[in-house]
Order: C-alpha cells, then sequence, then structure tokens
C-alpha cells in the first residue's frame, strides 16, 4: 500500500529503502571523519611553538653599535642577540637610539607566559604577556604574524604601514569587518611578528601608501578573494589582509605574492624575494616563516 513501508521476507527493509539508510550512514560518518579532521588540526596547532626565545647565552653587544663602521659579523651578532638585521640596527643608530636596540635585546631574550585564546569559530589568536620596541618604520612596510590560525590553517595576519610617524597602518582584521585604520601596536601583543620593508624605492611606496589610503579603506572582508574573484580585478569587492597589502603594491607593478597562487598569504608575503627582513620577533631566525 502506497506510503507504509515495504517489508520482504524475512524483515528486511526494500532495496530502495535500504539505499536511503546507507546513503545518511554514509553521510554521518563523513560529518564525522571531517569533524574529527578539523578539531585534529586545532589539537597539533596546540603542540606548536607559540614564541621562540633563544637557547644561547645574551651577550653585550655596546661595542658594536658603538663603532664608526660595521662589519657583516658584527651585523650578524646583532641579528642574533636582537632580530634586528641590518636595516633595522642603523634605522635605530641613525637616530642614536642605542638605548633602544638594548631594550629591544632584553625583550628578545626574556621568558614569557604565553597564552591562545579563542575569538572566532575554531581561530585561535596567540599571546605573550610582554612586548617588545619596534625597529624604526617608513612608510609602505609590511607588518605580519602567523599567531592567528584556524584548524590546519595558520593564516596569521598581515598590515600595511601608511603613517609611521604616527604609527599606523591600514588592514582588513575580520569576517564582518571592514578594512580600516589600525596602530602599529596591535602587533605587540602578538606571539610572534616580522616587520618586512619592500626593495622598491621611496617614491615607489609613497605612491602605494597614497593609493591604499584613496581605495583600499572601507572594504568589506572578503576571505575569498582571488577564489571567486580575480585577485587583480580593477575594482574590488573585498579583501583580505594578505591580499589588501598585495593588491596595493601590485597597483605599481610589484608582485609581492611569493609562490603566485589565487589567495594571497601573510605567509606569501613574508617568503617574497621582493621584500628584505626589517626585524623579527618570536620566530626561529634560521627558518623565520616557512
Amino acid at each position: 500500500m502506497k506510503g507504509k513501508e515495504k517489508i520482504l521476507p524475512g524483515g528486511y527493509l526494500s532495496p530502495k529503502k535500504g539505499r536511503w539508510k546507507a546513503v545518511l550512514l554514509a553521510l554521518l560518518l563523513a560529518f564525522t571523519a571531517l569533524f574529527g579532521y578539523v578539531y585534529l588540526g586545532i589539537a597539533m596547532q596546540h603542540t606548536r611553538e607559540i614564541h621562540w626565545s633563544p637557547d644561547y647565552a645574551q651577550e653585550d653587544i655596546s661595542s658594536l653599535l658603538y663603532k664608526a663602521e660595521r662589519t657583516d659579523e658584527d651585523y650578524k651578532k646583532i641579528y642574533e642577540q636582537t632580530g634586528l638585521t641590518k636595516l633595522g640596527v642603523e634605522g635605530l643608530i641613525e637616530q642614536r637610539m642605542y638605548t633602544r636596540i638594548l631594550r629591544i635585546q632584553k625583550s628578545y631574550f626574556a621568558t614569557y607566559e604565553k597564552t591562545r585564546k579563542h575569538f572566532a569559530p575554531l581561530t585561535y589568536a596567540e599571546y605573550i604577556d610582554g612586548t617588545t620596541e619596534f625597529a624604526i618604520f617608513q612608510d609602505g612596510d609590511i607588518l605580519v604574524t602567523d599567531s592567528i590560525f584556524c584548524s590546519w590553517f595558520r593564516y596569521g595576519h598581515a598590515a600595511l604601514v601608511v603613517d609611521a610617524e604616527q604609527g599606523q597602518t591600514l588592514g582588513a582584521v575580520e569576517i564582518g569587518q571592514k578594512s580600516a585604520w589600525n596602530r602599529v601596536s596591535q602587533f605587540k601583543g602578538y606571539a610572534k611578528f616580522l616587520i618586512l620593508r619592500p626593495k622598491v624605492s621611496d617614491e615607489v611606496k609613497a605612491q602605494v601608501v597614497a593609493y591604499a589610503k584613496e581605495n583600499l579603506v572601507g572594504l568589506p572582508y572578503q576571505l575569498t578573494t582571488g577564489i571567486f574573484t580575480a585577485k587583480d580585478a580593477d575594482s574590488l569587492l573585498g579583501t583580505h589582509c594578505g591580499h589588501l597589502v598585495w593588491y596595493a603594491y601590485h597597483r605599481f607593478g610589484v608582485d609581492l605574492d611569493s609562490d603566485g597562487g589565487r589567495i594571497v598569504t601573510p605567509q606569501d608575503l613574508a617568503n617574497s624575494p621582493n621584500v628584505e627582513l626589517v626585524q623579527n620577533f618570536g620566530f626561529d631566525p634560521e627558518t623565520l616563516w616557512r
């Protein structure tokens, strides 16, 4: 009779009914496997090192800072002791900020309490209970961190310095928020950060910053930019942090995407051959974000 379940001899369901039960069971198993995979990613991320600190002795570098000229070996030693490259060191020395370099060294060797905070579905940010001081910024510099992850994906965050004197950046922070001005100090609480400087002239950097201020403020956060829409579209419907920085430079012929993929991540920026490192804090200095 229509509407009643057909039972075969021996109490078995009809083949049609059995197929539906098999499909439902397969869907349930697939969902369970996906759920387990996502949470396994979170568990594996929790085994990673939140913040790197030197496992070697802190040394007195004062004599190196006060030299009239420094050698490559001097810069190597200062980098090991502070996370500052030649760019970072000379930027501070030009302003006679010797004690600031020594404070950066102290924080580089410090021991911190490390925490992970859940702030969105399946998403965590990593922090330390202290801060360091920054090198001298220039307009057009880039800040990146890997201290944000969702399940297996450690996507981090990136921002473009648009007013170095006032310590202001431009970035796209998270879903539901539009790209906006922020402060470089936003990165101080993260467990790790890198300051990067694109290998372009000051004139190009000034053009990039002016363009970003005029055209890249107030864009919706869109994680899929580059997947369902062209990442280099003339008119943007949305952006995300890595894409915003890349797009600003791309408009002036500078490609900072190290792997050329459809999505530009902060890690792509960190590994671009078209940037130089200014300061490292919290990353292993040998590998950085690779």
